[in-house]
């Protein structure tokens, strides 16, 4: 596919990253290269929509300002994401672990969208917080 190519090409300057029905977890020459292909030294926005493209998210959760999760299956053990202030999440049929995300971002977190989904069970503080949109 035309992603990898264009992705390398443009790492470096990469701000906003929007993955859409492109699994991006898995590379063409994935076995030749090692985690730091997803490594993105300026991004601030992720945006996944579908499926399992969860290693942007964990090589770059100590920068991410915003992210936005669509039906992804998240991985148990999530990084921390200390810059997180804005976070948007919908689940049409997966989300078990979007509960996870919080604790993350506690600290930083002050806008909070959710779609299709809910906090029950899962009350915490954020002092931050500011917007709500359910």
């Amino acid at each position: 596919t035309l992603a990898w190519p264009l992705f390398r090409a443009s790492k470096q300057t990469i701000t906003s990253l929007d993955i859409r029905s492109t699994d991006m977890n898995t590379q063409p020459d994935d076995e030749n290269e090692d985690n730091s292909i997803y490594q993105v030294p300026n991004l601030e926005n992720l945006v996944i929509y579908g499926g399992k493209s969860t290693k942007f998210l964990k090589h770059n959760a100590n920068h991410l300002v915003s992210l936005t999760l669509y039906d992804v299956s998240l991985e148990s053990e999530l990084p921390e994401l200390p810059q997180l202030r804005e976070c948007e999440i919908s689940s049409d049929s997966g989300g078990e672990n979007y509960p996870l995300i919080f604790p993350k971002c506690r600290e930083s977190l002050q806008c909070l969208v959710m779609n299709d989904w809910s906090l029950d069970d899962h009350a915490l503080a954020m002092p931050q917080l500011k917007v709500i949109y359910m």
